[in-house]
């Protein structure tokens, strides 16, 4: 799962992403209203927690009805200091699916998040939470994959590398750049994870398979499509 923390106190951002993290989390983090709608635009996010007061000339409160404008209907929560009756109408008026007051409690942020994530999982049924190519199948609601309609099963990791592609078809993507976005985009390393974890991929997915979906591109990266 992926998640975005728009939060401009540098310190709690750091914090709130290492517990993410161990929830199993990728996490980016927006400093600035700007940041956080440049990002939401760019990535497909699970969950984004959104401060209300950020610097950038977009609040959270307008930050988070922009979203809801676009068509984000994954889980939105505000995290903030702003604590009034009438700031919490505010936020689920712009589109919040939860408010959560500072300070808080992780533990009972991390409720929050896995109580929207199940609703709107719910809410949607199997045949929104379905990703397919040709006749690959990515369930993210029951975490399966299927080949032809025989499952195969992936580490998590595996699992979220081949979402991205799927959800990137057609595009040259850079090691770097799936790194960034399967991990986290502060991902820096010198090794070579993403193409120990990619070759695993092709060898789950084009086991006993014709044809080939993952294709090398020499010079620039990998290219995901249904040939």
């Amino acid at each position: 799962m992926r998640a975005l923390v728009v939060e401009d106190d540098v310190q709690l951002a750091g914090y709130m992403k290492d517990l993410l993290r161990r929830d199993g989390f990728a996490v980016d983090i927006a400093h600035t209203g700007g940041e956080g709608l440049s990002l939401s635009r760019e990535n497909p996010y699970d969950v984004i927690l959104l401060d209300v007061m950020l610097k950038g000339g977009i609040d959270g409160f307008s930050l988070c009805r922009t979203m809801r404008d676009e068509g984000f209907r994954q889980g939105i929560i505000m995290v903030t200091a702003k604590s009034t009756e009438s700031d919490i109408l505010e936020g689920f008026d712009h589109g919040a699916d939860d408010y959560v007051t500072k300070p808080f409690q992780y533990s009972i942020l991390s409720a929050r998040i896995r109580a929207i994530l199940k609703r709107i999982n719910q809410l949607a049924g199997d045949g929104n939470n379905a990703l397919r190519t040709g006749d690959i199948t990515l369930n993210l609601l029951t975490r399966r994959v299927t080949r032809k309609g025989k499952p195969i099963a992936l580490s998590r990791k595996e699992f979220e590398v081949l979402e991205y592609f799927m959800r990137n078809p057609r595009r040259t993507l850079s090691s770097t750049t799936i790194a960034q976005h399967v991990w986290d985009r502060d991902f820096e390393s010198t090794s070579n994870i993403v193409q120990v974890q990619i070759n695993h991929l092709r060898e789950k997915i084009n086991s006993g398979f014709k044809p080939a979906y993952i294709h090398t591109v020499r010079g620039f990266g990998y290219c995901f499509e249904e040939p």
